[in-house]
């Protein structure tokens, strides 16, 4: 079973190369080469980031995760006007998930919901604690 990441957005990015730019500035940030975002497949050869899948890989075997997006009630993401929901997946490297995680939710979340309890077993971060967090399991390594 993967572990998962839910990130509640205000806004989506308007399509995959704005998404690839906010990721890779964000593992650049974390002093990480950037990783390779892409469709998984494209249903109906649709562009879309609410009907697609976006795989995420990095250096190695173990740094890859998943994106879906999808709509949300205000409900499930807990703030007025965040109304999608980025759910980041992993079977592999959690740190990895955790940065593509920090990198939405900083540029148009407010919160990162941590589903799985990893990293320090704390229900939710703000982008700036899971960045104190990473940054120091990142040394760690």
């Amino acid at each position: 079973m993967a572990n998962s990441l839910h990130v509640p957005l205000a806004y989506l990015p308007k399509n995959l190369p704005q998404l690839q730019n906010e990721i890779a500035n964000v593992f650049v940030e974390f002093g990480e080469m950037p990783p390779i975002t892409e469709f998984e497949k494209k249903n109906n050869h649709e562009e879309s980031l609410l009907k697609n899948f976006i795989m995420v890989n990095g250096e190695s075997e173990e740094m890859q995760c998943w994106i879906s997006f999808n709509e949300c009630p205000e409900e499930i993401s807990e703030r007025a006007g965040y109304n999608y929901i980025a759910v980041i997946q992993t079977r592999r490297n959690v740190n990895f998930a955790g940065i593509v995680a920090y990198g939405l939710c900083k540029s148009a979340g407010y919160i990162v919901f941590n589903d799985s309890g990893f990293f320090d077993g704390q229900e939710s971060y703000t982008a700036e604690s899971l960045k104190t967090i990473l940054k120091l399991k990142l040394i760690h390594k």
